[in-house]
Parts: C-alpha cells; structure tokens; sequence
C-alpha cells in the first residue's frame, strides 16, 4: 500500500472539515468587512467629513451600539422567519449593497453604514451557532476551539485594517469601501460554494417573505435613528437601552427553565458590558491620543519616503496580538483541561477586566516618560497588549459558555442579547471619551497640557477597573455560580 502524500492528507482534512472550515471563513470576513470599516471610522469623520472631535465620537459611539444591537434583532428573525444559511446570505448581501454606496459616494455615510450594521446583524447570531453546532455542545475542549477561532478571526481582523483603514488613510478612503465590496462577494461565493443546493427556492422564498420584508423595516429604523441618533440626550437613550435590555431577559425567562443558566447568562453580560466600555476606548479616545501624543516619526521611515507612522497604524496591534497571544491562552486552557485544573468563568472574566486596567495603568505612566508632549509608541504599544489578554479572557470564553447554555432552538436569539450586551458598552464607551474631547467651542491646549488630560483620564479608567474587578469577582464567589 502506497503511503499517503502530504497533498492527499490535506485533500482529505479539507473534505473532512469543509463545513468547519467554510463557516470559519464566513465569520472571518464578516470580521475583515466590519473591522476594517470600525477602524476607520473616527479618522474619516474627522478628516474626510470634517467633524468635530466629539461628535466624531459620538457617532462612533452610535455606530458601535448599533452594530451589537441589530444582532438581537437579526437573531429573533434567523429564529422565526428564515434559516440561519439563509440569513447569513442575506447579511453580506446587505453588506454588500452598504459598502457600494459608500464607494460611490461618502456622503451616503448613514445609509450605506446602516445596511452594513444589518447586514452583519444578519450574520453573527447564525454563524456562532452554527459553528457550535459543528464542533459539539458537550466538546471537552470548546473553549479551546472558540479562542483558536477567536485568533483566525483576529487574522482577519489585521487584514480588514491593513488594507481598509491603513491604505485607506493612506491612499484613499474609497480604497476601504472597494476593499468591503471584494470581501462581501468573496463571502457569498463561499456561502453558496457550501451549498450542494441552491441558498432558497422559489417556494421556500415566498414563505421566507415576511422575514425579507421585517429585515427591509429593520434597516429603514436603523438608518433613522443612526442619522439623529447621536443627537438624543445620552440619559434618555442609556435608559432605553437597560430597558430593551431587560425586556429581552423577560423574554429569555418564558425561553429558559432553568433559571440557574438564566442567572448565570445575565452575570456574563454584566461582565461583558463593563469590559466593553473600557475595552472600547482603544477605538475612541486612544486613537486621538496616538494621533495627538504618541511620537510616530522614525527616522527609517524617511528613508523610505514616509513622514510618519500612520494613526491606523496602531489598529493593527490588536488582531496581532490576539493572533499571536490567542493562540498561546488556547494551548494553556487545554494543558490546563488535560491537567484537571479547571478556573470557573467568571474568574477568567474577572482576569480580563483586570488585564485592561493594566493596559490603562502603563498608558498613564507613559507622561512621566515624555518628550515635549510626545511618548514612545512602546506604551501604547504595551498597553494595547493588555487590552488584548483581557479580551481573550472575556470574548471567546463568553461566546463558548453562552453558545453551550442557550436551548438550540433559541441559540441566534441569545447570541443576538450578548451583541446588544456589547452594543450599550459601545454606546457608553463613547460617552465616556467625550470626557476627554474637545467640543466646536473649546481651544485646543498644547501637546503636553494635552498629554496631562489623556494621561489623568487613562489613571481615572485604571482605578475604576481596579474595584470592578475586586466587586465583580467577590460577588460571583457569594453568589456560587461559577461554571467551569
């Protein structure tokens, strides 16, 4: 018997985990297409749009909750009105749609952003599920497999912000939207590659009509309130927003009979929205802070015709190190399995806010290692770094104990709540970097006054992880609901 060629052991694998492997690279490039937009966002406002700072970050703030709130929506529609493949076909396609209307013409910002948001509000509640569908709900190692997973996403993500944020702002912002078109048609292909069968029929798509018309209104509310949503005073949306929330818990309870998970489920969205809102300063107040105070200008780069390190840069360094670090926490969560040594959740959780504060903690003793106002990139660097192990202890744990715990024939619905979850974080997040903005009326100070207020907010945000971490973890231990 002939052995086997290295050609023919990958030919076989790639027969073997083709379902695996093409929902693995459906999720990656919803990552590339909506990371690498989330990346650019405050720039292009600032410097394309000519926004202020603070309404910058206000839209953003908008932009970002309404990207983790359309999953809950998107969710309940995969569950009652169209499949899950189906509904992911439909997200890239709005994505799609998005993305050429920004290519034609940035002033269509709110629209084309809006059917990007619905878009990938389509797809992530029916991609996670159908993923953990795919490596088994009682798999001993799903952590494991969820952080590998998390860290190809992270490849993408890198990828999504080189090529649609640094080349954008560095060549052309139209480089970024014809750069999510490429991507939204490469998704479709795959999706209708793993298909033996056409997407839908004809028959099947006069019964998924509802669902087409419900997932058109959804898009037109969403393009409303993003287009004046950023003007509502941010009181009166934070409380409309805990109250969707806990309507959606209220739901889940007439869902859910065991309402020990259901206890354990909302102890991880409170985890999930108070990392988020630290975690999110790295897209809100750290960019200007890169811009404004971290020198990034090396002499090398001149040699090769660069005046400076471009802002976007530094969007890099997260998907590289959760590639990186992503997969190095992977192999320690399963030596640890093998070992027996079991942490409970929410003492990984509790880790990961933690880590944060430490990020922000190196950030603000960056100013006692100042020149004229400007620090090296190394803290930013480090401190991104932190943020990142946090992240890791908090995402793909969070997404492997909810996609376990969540009855099947609700998983979308419950993946949809953890993304709305994030989406307030989002919302908040962008609040609490209007502290540190410059509003139309203010003056700017120089460089080094301008480092003292970064500095001072990033010392603030380092206390307060600080006692969230002790607070959250000492209650979980009280209330004895951690689950291995």
């Amino acid at each position: 018997m002939c052995p086997l060629t290295w050609g023919e052991i990958l030919k076989m694998f790639l027969c073997k985990h083709r379902t695996t492997i093409a929902i693995s690279l459906i999720i990656g490039l919803d990552r590339f297409i909506f990371n690498g937009f989330r990346a650019m966002i405050v720039l292009f406002l600032v410097k394309s749009l000519l926004y202020p700072d603070a309404k910058a970050f206000s839209i953003y703030g908008t932009l970002m909750m309404l990207a983790f709130l359309t999953p809950i929506v998107g969710g309940w529609i995969s569950d009652r009105y169209l499949d899950k493949k189906f509904s992911i076909f439909i997200g890239f396609l709005w994505s799609l749609v998005g993305s050429l209307l920004l290519y034609l013409d940035k002033t269509n910002f709110f629209i084309g952003s809006s059917l990007i948001l619905v878009g990938t509000g389509m797809v992530r509640p029916s991609a996670f599920p159908l993923f953990s569908d795919l490596i088994g709900r009682d798999s001993s190692n799903r952590d494991t497999k969820f952080t590998f997973l998390y860290a190809f996403m992270n490849l993408s993500t890198f990828l999504g912000t080189l090529v649609c944020a640094v080349l954008g702002e560095c060549i052309a912002w139209e480089f970024t939207f014809l750069a999510m078109i490429v991507a939204n048609c490469a998704a479709l292909v795959v999706l209708i590659c793993l298909e033996n069968k056409p997407i839908i029929s004809v028959k099947e798509f006069s019964q998924k009509m509802l669902g087409l018309c419900l997932a058109v209104a959804f898009t037109v509310l969403v393009f409303l309130f993003f287009r004046s949503g950023f003007n509502i005073p941010g009181s009166i949306l934070t409380v409309v927003l805990l109250s969707v929330l806990v309507f959606c818990f209220i739901r889940l309870s007439t869902l859910q009979t065991d309402y020990k998970k259901l206890e354990m489920f909302g102890f991880t969205i409170i985890f999930t929205i108070l990392f988020f809102i630290c975690y999110e300063q790295s897209g809100n107040s750290m960019v200007l802070f890169a811009d404004n105070n971290v020198d990034r200008n090396f002499g090398f780069l001149a040699k090769l015709g660069i005046n400076f390190l471009p802002t976007t840069f530094f969007q890099l360094v997260d998907p590289i190190f959760n590639l990186i670090l992503g997969s190095i926490i992977a192999m320690i969560w399963s030596y640890l399995e093998r070992k027996n040594i079991t942490i409970k959740i929410f003492s990984k959780m509790s880790l990961g806010i933690l880590f944060v504060g430490i990020g922000f903690l190196i950030l603000a003793l960056s100013s006692f290692f100042s020149h004229e106002g400007l620090v090296s990139p190394l803290f930013l660097i480090m401190g991104l770094m932190f943020f990142v192990i946090g992240e890791l202890c908090i995402v793909p744990v969070g997404l492997s104990f909810i996609t376990k715990i969540a009855p099947q024939e609700n998983a979308s619905f419950y993946i949809g709540v953890w993304y709305f979850s994030i989406g307030i974080a989002q919302y908040l997040a962008g609040h609490v970097a209007t502290l540190v903005a410059f509003n139309e009326n203010e003056t700017s100070l120089d460089v080094t006054q301008n480092l003292v207020r970064y500095t001072h907010f990033f010392n603030e945000l380092f206390l307060i992880c600080l006692g969230v971490t002790a607070t959250l973890y000492l209650t979980s231990r009280i209330r004895r609901i951690n689950l291995g």
